[in-house]
């Protein structure tokens, strides 16, 4: 996945009843942001279902690894991807966020 809509241009993605927005915040501080339409249930399966994040079923869900096609690996640099739901910061993983109760999500490469 490219970085489209990088730093300020929103790029439309998806169709469907749920609309919200998506904002990918890497490590140097740039961004890429969507406005991202679905008819999927969750967050975790409309993002998935378009190619803009990638992770591993676990015990807790699904953990996010790729974003816009950016790695982060805590075993490997201590790097993880921190999600933030409405503005702040998630009380649960991205496949138990209801589209139908978000305005924004963002992802933020954290270390």
């Amino acid at each position: 996945m490219d970085r489209s809509g990088t730093n300020g241009e929103s790029t439309l993605i998806g169709e469907g009843k749920y609309t919200f927005d998506f904002t990918a915040t890497f490590a140097d501080g740039t961004s890429s942001a969507y406005t991202v339409s679905t008819d999927e249930e969750t967050v975790g399966a409309a993002l998935q279902a378009l190619g803009l994040i990638e992770g591993e079923n676990g015990a807790y869900g699904l953990y996010v690894k790729r974003v816009c096609g950016i790695l982060a690996d805590y075993d490997v640099d201590a790097t993880y991807w921190a999600l933030y739901v409405n503005g702040e910061s998630s009380m649960v993983g991205v496949d138990g966020v209801k589209c139908a109760d978000t305005e924004s999500v963002e992802f933020r490469l954290v270390k």
